[in-house]
């Protein structure tokens, strides 16, 4: 592990550690949930805890894909992995607000169109696609 990865892994809450265990959990467990609990807005705000949910080898593969990268180590795979599981999080929960503003239960397409085509933060996403027949 490089200085670098070691100064980002410092910079880490304890509550987000790579998978190797190279910094502790301060022997906290994590809760089990109920089966009976669906995703709810402050479900899906929890903190991100040592564990990633995507796969962090495949998450590797993609990062390797890049020309300019010769190597990634797992310290920064980890925090790619977290980072891109935070915006998958909060793409769904601005798509979640605006299918509530339509009195909908269900998650769409356009929802999340709409929330690219409404939110500043999401713009970057906007020339990729054609949103404006989603309106």
């Amino acid at each position: 592990m490089t200085s670098a990865d070691k100064e980002l892994l410092n910079d880490l809450p304890a509550e987000i550690t790579p998978i190797n265990g190279t910094k502790s959990n301060s022997g906290k467990k994590k809760a089990k949930s109920t089966s009976d609990e669906g995703l709810t807005p402050t479900s899906l705000t929890q903190p991100p805890t040592g564990q990633a949910s995507l796969p962090l080898a495949r998450v590797k593969r993609i990062i390797k894909l890049d020309e300019d990268v010769r190597a990634c180590s797992n310290s920064a795979a980890f925090a790619v992995t977290v980072a891109t599981e935070m915006f998958i999080q909060y793409m769904c929960e601005q798509g979640l607000h605006m299918s509530r503003s339509d009195r909908r239960k269900t998650l769409h397409y356009k929802d999340l169109a709409s929330a690219v085509h409404k939110l500043d933060e999401l713009e970057f996403l906007s020339g990729k696609h054609n949103f404006s027949s989603f309106q």
